[in-house]
């Protein structure tokens, strides 16, 4: 999945593990149906994100960059947050050991465009773990 991310100083002061989960949690399926709707990806679309599966690199890539701009992984011209990268993977399950390493391998990512480096950038990813949606979000 996505991207993929980390602590860019997010809306609310973090209280402990499982409040913060939960309320990363909320949001990320909030954000996940807007960029839905705004990329106009569909679920088998959004699915194939976190699976092996085909997917279409220009639609996912859309949806992907709109999800890592809501919880400032990436800014409006792709640029990469790796404080925030680095805050959200453990939500996605990434093992702490293997974050330092997924951001110094993962975050230096460019591409021509954004969408292709959240794309991107979610594949690099999958090196270091299994890709899984925070405990409470159904995609």
């Amino acid at each position: 999945m996505i991207f993929l991310f980390y602590m860019f100083l997010f809306d609310i002061i973090l209280v402990n593990d499982s409040q913060a989960s939960e309320s990363f949690a909320t949001r990320f399926q909030q954000y996940h149906v807007q960029c839905k709707d705004i990329t106009k990806v569909n679920d088998a679309q959004t699915s194939a994100v976190y699976s092996e599966d085909p997917v279409n690199v220009a639609a996912v890539g859309d949806y992907l960059f709109c999800l890592n701009k809501k919880v400032n992984i990436q800014n409006d011209v792709g640029d990469v947050n790796v404080e925030s990268f680095k805050y959200v993977l453990p939500y996605f399950g990434m093992p702490k050991e293997n974050i330092d390493s997924a951001a110094r391998e993962c975050t230096v990512l460019r591409f021509p465009t954004p969408q292709r480096t959240a794309f991107e950038m979610r594949r690099c990813i999958q090196k270091y773990m299994v890709i899984q949606l925070p405990q409470g979000v159904n995609i």
